[in-house]
């Protein structure tokens, strides 16, 4: 009788790939779709695309990095001179995890090192951290749902702090290299993410919890 060959358990499929599509799927309703369909649909939105995810996937996952620093400072959020220094070595390591132990397909990551933003079609944002919330107990925060902790700016630079405003929505930047504003990211202290539209009300962008990421271990 011969020996059976012995069990060799399959790796598990990597769980990114699914959660940037579901991204993806809610970008597109939330603010590229128009854009999209007129332009080609999905296709078209993969080839012209990838600053503008980079740019999503950046407000996703930050919030990520600032949840594992309050975790470590007793409940507390970042103060706002450093608060970039302060979150980086986490954002550092949820970068290094999913840029080498997942796939991400066509998709990349904003850089650790050097000023947080965004890059589309030549134009620059910054992502900048609410002054009002510097250095708070995330628990005292009363309505951490329609609280602003971070959000988009039309200043760049390293460690970007002041009190949220909204920018005007004709000063955001322009969809894929088309005419279009797609309106200023903003990220709540529960760490969802939003877009502040043409009509000043916000419309969810995505959802960070399907992210493999335990903060915990960060």
């Amino acid at each position: 009788m011969e020996t059976p060959p012995p069990y060799i358990p399959s790796k598990p499929k990597s769980k990114t790939g699914l959660v940037v599509g579901l991204v993806i799927a809610a970008v597109l309703v939330c603010c590229v779709a128009p854009i999209a369909l007129l332009g080609g649909g999905a296709a078209w939105f993969m080839s012209k695309g990838q600053s503008f995810m980079t740019c999503t996937l950046s407000y996703t996952l930050v919030p990520k990095a600032v949840t594992a620093y309050i975790k470590k400072n007793d409940g507390t959020l970042p103060k706002a001179a450093t608060w970039q220094d302060d979150v980086r070595p986490y954002y550092k390591k949820i970068h290094t995890k999913l840029t080498q132990k997942e796939d991400m397909g066509p998709f990349k990551l904003m850089p650790a090192e050097g000023d947080w933003g965004c890059t589309e079609a030549g134009e620059t944002s910054g992502m900048a951290f609410n002054t009002e919330l510097a250095g708070k107990k995330l628990a005292d925060i009363k309505d951490p749902g329609n609280t602003v902790m971070l959000f988009e700016t039309s200043k760049t630079g390293k460690n970007l702090a002041f009190k949220f405003k909204e920018e005007p929505f004709e000063k955001s930047p322009k969809m894929m290299g088309t005419s279009e504003h797609r309106g200023w990211f903003v990220v709540m202290a529960n760490g969802e993410l939003y877009v502040f539209g043409r009509d000043g009300k916000r419309a969810r962008a995505s959802s960070t919890a399907g992210f493999d990421i335990n903060t915990d271990e960060l």
